[in-house]
């Protein structure tokens, strides 16, 4: 009698580190944001996340339909993942004065307002910032979000804000932005069948 064994081979691989994408190129500035040293936006950010609250990006928080700036982040390689997708922000208002949102994307092949590219996550940071130093955020991109990403090279973070209703201006500052993915690996695991005769 001769038995047939099948063998179910599942292959993954598994990183142990990240790599991380920052700011490392201005790509548009209409909302007029000013740097606290220097003359790029992503001079002052480019920090490591939670380690550097020195300098910053700031405005006055006045324009209701948004003030935006862009910068690209330094390219990572494909993780061959779609989870483990993060991206960290440290901001901060000042206190009292009229209610301003802040809102933060992430977009592919970003080149203008006018041509801003593929969004993959936006999200609105509630209005609970009661100071001018930072507030550390950390925005988790879905399965759905992160396979969206086809271009690791290509990668932009969009920030802008907008003043509701009235009362006084508030500073809007951002310390640090930081895009965080899985280490680079192999394609993702492919079941093997093998079979014993």
């Amino acid at each position: 009698m001769k038995r047939l064994i099948y063998l179910i081979l599942f292959v993954s691989s598994c990183g142990f580190s990240q790599q991380f994408a920052r700011p490392s190129v201005d790509a548009d500035n209409t909302g007029a944001w000013t740097p606290s040293t220097g003359t790029t936006l992503w001079g002052v950010l480019d920090d490591t996340y939670n380690t550097d609250f020195s300098d910053w990006l700031d405005n006055d928080g006045s324009a209701a339909a948004g003030e935006v700036f862009t910068v690209k982040l330094s390219a990572v390689t494909d993780p061959n993942v779609n989870t483990g997708h993060i991206i960290k922000c440290s901001v901060g208002k000042d206190v009292g004065g009229a209610l301003v949102t802040i809102t933060l994307e992430l977009r592919q092949g970003y080149i203008n307002e006018g041509s801003p590219g593929t969004l993959i996550r936006s999200t609105l940071l509630v209005n609970n910032y009661d100071g001018p130093g930072p507030t550390s955020n950390t925005i988790t991109l879905t399965i759905t979000q992160a396979n969206n990403i086809t271009d690791y090279s290509d990668l932009y973070l969009r920030g802008y804000t907008a003043k509701v209703g009235g009362g006084a201006n508030r500073t809007v500052r951002f310390f640090e932005l930081e895009f965080e993915v899985p280490s680079a690996g192999p394609p993702p695991p492919r079941n093997r069948v093998i079979i014993i005769n």
